[in-house]
């Protein structure tokens, strides 16, 4: 009876929808469904609704494949209707138009060689069926990496930009930015871009950028586009153009450009939705022969990026020091905390180096000024940075000056901020640069990889957590999963690591001791 109802009440889904892609949603109304990692013996769990129709009846539809299918009652979804597997379950809804639904799940490790299975939801309001996202619902070992399809290039110094801005957005594709061949010291960055759809986890070609760019900064604006701004191209020159991509139409459009060409910089969203970048590189040619000179062009300078008017103004005044390789956090009170970093280049007797800096400064969005912050106790650049659930900071590893010959070497060493000054934090499993820190929804600060040593760029494997204090737990290496007993640690620096819809995370491309990745992965926390 049940059953028979949801039919006859999804048969309006056949009204006229929006041209868009249905695996986003049919454009109407505000069905939502957010799922959470199916993790094995633990759960699947959805959160769906809309907070439109209170008291309302929802909609759960679950297949074994995804596809725009014509149902001869219920019109296209993004669901395969005719698969075996496919059933609806009506669900009534709460008095904020909100359901939550737990299946548990066996706990079989060999699972997730198990084919996922695909939902979403749709809701009723204002005449018509609201249809939501479609998730994908695989099947996972918590603390696990598990293979998705390859890139289409190898890629180090790239971006990878969630393009939905939480669970109950419809969009959660992944876009992969820039980056290429050479190394971290002598990049050969290109123009490509690519889509990751964790749908079915594979990459698909995006359009190309205007421009090369490699260590550039990717940010998705409140508005659904992503800010793309600076770079390096393969032939070391640095650029000050900036672009716009459109999810919606699958393209890329100019921007206002910055006052200064920047590569190795930051860029972080403040609360009225502007973007300040901060530091980088203004010039990167002939690296091999003019290291130092390369290195010495690290600026203090910081600008604004309004995306009502496109364009780009000061900050009122600069950084306490030039820097590049530096972090930048967003605080509880709406500072930004910007650390440490490369303040330029020097000759140590065997070669040129970089000059690390420990200072570190306030960004007040409220005086566009900058101001000092306490200092680190020693400098280092291409560490972790991310903020612990009671509003510390937490820096991991990267690199500082030292060795005979005044080098730059990785530090495991950990630290932590309490607002006042910067604390012990312990150490990761071993020296790392170039790896990949963040804080989880659910507040554990994660850490993965990067480069164990800077001459030879040997990459490591491990991830795990640090408890915002002093203490870090190793967890799997990248490239285990408990379902795929065979599988081996994957050594790798300078990937990217990208929170998707679900709160799983896309490990992507990186290289060791030279060679490129195009692999990827799925970590599920």
């Amino acid at each position: 009876m049940r059953a028979s109802y949801a039919l006859g009440a999804l048969a309006a889904l056949s009204l006229p929808l929006t041209a868009q892609d249905l695996c986003e949603g049919n454009g109407h109304g505000d069905a939502y469904m957010d799922a959470k990692p199916a993790y094995i013996g633990g759960f699947f769990q959805f959160d769906m609704g809309s907070p439109n129709t209170p008291f309302g009846q929802g909609i759960l539809s679950i297949s074994g494949g995804f596809a725009i299918t014509t149902h001869p009652v219920i019109g296209q979804v993004c669901l395969d209707v005719f698969d075996p597997a496919y059933f609806i379950l009506p669900l009534p809804l709460d008095g904020n138009g909100n359901v939550t639904l737990a299946i548990p799940i066996p706990l079989v490790p060999t699972l997730v060689s198990f084919p996922p299975l695909y939902g979403n939801a749709a809701t009723f309001e204002s005449g018509a069926w609201s249809l939501s996202k479609t998730v994908p619902l695989y099947f996972e070992n918590p603390d696990s990496f598990t293979p998705t399809g390859n890139m289409n290039v190898a890629r180090i110094l790239h971006t990878a930009t969630l393009l939905g801005q939480g669970g109950k957005d419809n969009r959660i594709k992944v876009l992969i930015a820039g980056g290429g061949g050479g190394t971290v010291t002598v990049p050969f960055p290109t123009n490509t871009t690519e889509i990751y759809d964790p749908l079915d986890r594979t990459f698909t070609p995006g359009p190309n950028l205007s421009v090369e760019r490699g260590e550039h900064e990717a940010i998705l604006l409140q508005d659904g586009t992503v800010l793309i701004s600076g770079g390096v191209a393969s032939d070391g020159t640095v650029t000050a153009t900036c672009e716009l991509y459109d999810p919606v139409t699958n393209s890329f459009s100019p921007t206002g450009s910055m006052s200064a060409p920047r590569t190795g910089h930051t860029a972080t969203m403040l609360a009225d939705g502007k973007v300040l970048v901060t530091g980088g590189l203004a010039d990167y040619q002939n690296p091999i022969t003019m290291f130092e000179e390369a290195l010495d062009t690290a600026q203090n300078t910081a600008e604004i990026y309004d995306p009502a008017t496109g364009t780009w103004s000061p900050t009122g005044n600069t950084m306490s020091s030039p820097r590049t390789g530096h972090g930048a956090v967003t605080l509880d009170d709406g500072r930004i905390l910007v650390v440490a970093g490369i303040a330029g280049g020097f000759f140590s007797g065997f070669a040129d180096v970089p000059s690390f800096t420990g200072t570190a400064d306030y960004y007040d969005p409220a005086t566009n000024l900058f101001s000092p912050a306490p200092s680190l106790p020693i400098g280092r650049g291409f560490f972790g940075l991310s903020k612990a659930p009671n509003g510390d900071v937490v820096l991991t590893g990267g690199a500082f000056t030292g060795g005979p010959q005044s080098e730059a070497i990785t530090t495991p060493s950990c630290g932590v901020f309490d607002g006042v000054s910067w604390l012990a934090g312990g150490n990761l499993p071993t020296g790392s640069a170039f790896h990949r820190q963040v804080t989880t929804s659910d507040g554990r600060v994660l850490a993965m990889g990067g480069y164990k040593d800077l001459l030879n760029l040997n990459g490591a494997a491990f991830s795990g957590e640090h408890d915002g204090v002093v203490t870090f737990t190793t967890g799997n290496a990248i490239g285990l999963n408990p379902g795929f007993p065979l599988a081996g640690p994957d050594q790798r620096g300078d990937f990217t690591l990208t929170r998707l819809h679900d709160g799983s995370y896309l490990v992507a491309g990186g290289s060791d001791q030279g060679v490129l990745h195009d692999t990827a992965y799925v970590f599920t926390p």
